[in-house]
């Protein structure tokens, strides 16, 4: 059984990455064949910064991307890549506005999380 590297991700944090494109390439096939395909993002962040930068960045690629046309997206730490799935689950959580349950008295939390945890890619 493997293990798996995770850190964790605050909204202090200031050594967040994202980087994207939707550049494609030509790949071969052993029977010869070939088909376009997007090119893997590279291994460097285009944009570094703090969660609410990478939301940013992440959300004009979205809407860049909106007609359909494919792109990949990648995500760093530390630039290190981290699994995308951990890390828009960790936007979503750490850039929510916080709740106040029912009967609780005191302050509405201003986030719904202070610190979420992503995987690291291998």
């Amino acid at each position: 059984m493997s293990s798996t590297e995770t850190i964790t991700v605050t909204r202090r944090n200031r050594n967040l990455g994202i980087a994207w494109t939707n550049e494609t390439e030509q790949q071969r096939m052993p029977n010869g064949g070939s088909f376009l395909a997007v090119r893997d993002p590279g291994v460097t962040p285009d944009v570094v910064g703090t969660i609410r930068d990478i939301n940013a960045e992440y959300d004009r690629a979205r809407r860049i991307h909106s007609g359909g046309t494919a792109w990949r997206v990648r995500f760093f730490v530390d630039g290190r890549p981290v699994d995308a799935d951990d890390m828009r689950e960790a936007m979503a959580a750490l850039l929510q506005p916080g709740i106040r349950e029912r009967g609780q008295r005191g302050r509405t939390p201003r986030f719904f999380a202070d610190d979420a945890v992503v995987r690291v890619q291998k």
